[in-house]
């Protein structure tokens, strides 16, 4: 089956899964909405990489979700939208980007839908807010259990702060607070 026929610019019966980068924090995220209409999430992290990089990186993620199940993937990346509606034209990839995104369609048995959407759009509706939840995504600031150690001794907030500052367990932030000297003295 030739990339022309898996690859579409129409909107599919299927999952929506939406993908962003941000250059801030060096990382790429692909959201969606699960079974209970909760946002689920991916979250890619790599300094080494530009942001297109990293935006290819992680439509490369939205499209080994289900690979069988006919799908529409969201990015704000008009440059990685153009390249896979472009995968049809003869030829070999000719950069990195492009070879990356080819062997995840080729992955890939049913069709997909590639659609661009306008970063930070004030038009409300689905296709904003889910481009809106992958922003945010891809600009959390991840925090390792030292960072939220030492932002934990540097201010002493309690567990449940830390927890949602610093995006870690509540068990975490509690284990944190515990091993302070300082809260436990």
């Amino acid at each position: 089956v030739s990339l022309k026929i898996r690859v579409l610019d129409t909107p599919l019966e299927g999952p929506a899964i939406f993908t962003d980068a941000s250059s801030a924090t060096s990382q790429g995220a692909v959201v969606w909405q699960g079974p209970d209409n909760k946002w689920e999430s991916r979250l890619l992290v790599d300094r080494t990489v530009s942001v297109q990089m990293l935006e290819a990186k992680a439509v490369v993620v939205a499209l080994g979700l289900w690979p069988e199940t006919p799908c529409n993937v969201f990015t704000d990346s008009a440059y990685v939208a153009r390249l896979l509606l472009r995968m049809d034209k003869e030829g070999p990839p000719s950069m990195t980007v492009a070879s990356l995104l080819e062997e995840a369609l080729v992955a890939r048995s049913a069709p997909v839908t590639i659609l661009h959407v306008h970063s930070h759009s004030e038009v409300p509706g689905f296709f904003p807010t889910g481009n809106t939840v992958a922003d945010k995504v891809a600009g959390m600031q991840v925090y390792t259990l030292q960072a939220a150690c030492d932002l934990h001794s540097t201010l002493h907030i309690g567990a449940r702060a830390l927890a949602r500052v610093c995006w870690i367990p509540l068990l975490s932030a509690r284990e944190v607070i515990h091993a302070c000297p300082h809260c436990n003295s």
